[in-house]
């Protein structure tokens, strides 16, 4: 990080996405400084320096040598013939499976109520009240920030809930909506906060930039033959836990 954005180095199982360099032998952590034992004059903990040129990544004093054969064109596309008939119709296997194998803790309640039985604490109930509220409201700037930050997990439920519609967005406009722009970028604004990590995924989803899983997903919904949809609905949830 920057400070403001993020890069990431992930190995070929996690894929490409937007502000991912996919590597292959990454340094293992027991040749990493541990962190807890070193720190720079200010007293923050020191790292491993990452050094991105054009044509190469440097991490860990090793050298990964890039190509522009081997660059990911994140921004979301779908095909222009594609039907909102047939993309609708996908959508439902897609809500269909989500209720049945998503996380316990997930917000799939939104679209199963009986889901809520898993959140049984007081901390639980308010937070289920909580993403109900926001997302009755979530095209409002106080929906929006009723949702920001809340949650379980690396980004919090409701951040990925907001990245989700924030890519929503961007499908509807891409099957021919009106522009949704301006209110993407009103949202964004609204749930923007500390959280240098939920920032960069909310940013990316914004500007319709997509990791290669759910560019996959995308492409599998709008197209008639839905025989692969559930794989690559499962290969979306899996980069989650409760996501």
């Amino acid at each position: 990080t920057d400070g403001r954005r993020l890069v990431t180095l992930v190995t070929p199982d996690i894929g490409a996405g937007p502000v991912n360099i996919v590597v292959r032998d990454l340094p293992s952590p027991q040749d990493l400084p541990d962190a807890s034992d070193a720190s720079d004059t200010s007293g923050h903990p020191l790292f491993p320096t990452l050094a991105v040129s054009p044509y190469s990544v440097v991490f860990a004093n090793r050298r990964f040598l890039l190509s522009e054969a081997q660059s990911y064109g994140s921004l979301l596309h779908i095909e222009k013939e594609t039907s909102r008939t047939v993309f609708r119709r996908n959508l439902k296997i897609v809500e269909e499976f989500i209720s049945d194998e998503s996380h316990p803790k997930s917000l799939a309640f939104l679209l199963d109520p009986a889901r809520e039985r898993n959140f049984r604490t007081a901390f639980d109930r308010a937070f289920v009240a909580r993403i109900k509220d926001g997302a009755a409201r979530m095209f409002s700037a106080a929906g929006i920030r009723a949702l920001a930050g809340c949650g379980y997990g690396l980004t919090p439920s409701g951040d990925d809930f907001i990245a989700g519609m924030l890519i929503g967005l961007n499908v509807l406009q891409a099957l021919g909506d009106r522009n949704r722009r301006p209110l993407a970028r009103r949202l964004f604004a609204a749930a923007e906060g500390a959280n240098h990590l939920s920032n960069s995924c909310l940013r990316l989803a914004r500007d319709g930039r997509v990791t290669e899983r759910m560019q996959a997903l995308i492409s599998a919904l709008s197209v008639r033959d839905s025989s692969g949809l559930v794989r690559m609905t499962r290969s979306v949830m899996a980069a989650g836990e409760t996501s």
